[in-house]
């Protein structure tokens, strides 16, 4: 069985990443004959260095282009594309369900793919809090993109 792991680059090691370890361990202890991979997505640090309001505003225009918080971008998707295709990947395992619209398009390109998302959180329910308590309401608009994700999550999972 052939196992692409899918998550986000997590910068500390929070209670996400504790599970998204355990989540990895797991699956590897399943796929003993090594075939495991594993993608990290992340947004491009070296623009941040570089210019910090142009990185924010490709942030944004990302969020909306793919439809994802996640900071995933057109280089991501086509890494992940080759990678199902170069290593005969039979079951993709998506570790976020920000990440939903991923598992959609993974699903329209290769339905034969078993697609599994892995919950940490209501991510809607979340973020809407965290905005309440922060009061950063101009990112409100990410609370579509999250509702988004985690329906097309349960969709296409």
């Amino acid at each position: 069985m052939n196992i692409l792991f899918i998550a986000n680059k997590h910068n500390n090691y929070c209670g996400g990443e504790v599970c998204t370890q355990r989540n990895i361990s797991i699956l590897k202890e399943l796929c003993q004959d090594g075939n495991f991979t594993e993608i990290r997505i992340e947004r491009d640090k070296a623009l941040k260095k570089h210019n910090h309001i142009f990185w924010q505003i490709q942030g944004f225009l990302n969020d909306i282009r793919f439809c994802s918080i996640s900071g995933i971008d057109s280089k991501q998707l086509q890494h992940i594309h080759r990678t199902i295709k170069e290593k005969n990947i039979h079951t993709v395992f998506i570790d976020k369900s920000t990440l939903g619209m991923l598992a959609k398009e993974i699903r329209t390109h290769y339905p034969y793919i078993k697609i599994i998302t892995f919950f940490h959180n209501i991510e809607y329910s979340y973020y809407k809090r965290e905005l309440e308590l922060n009061g950063k309401w101009m990112l409100r608009y990410r609370l579509s993109i999250l509702r988004k994700n985690e329906k097309a999550a349960c969709i296409y999972s």
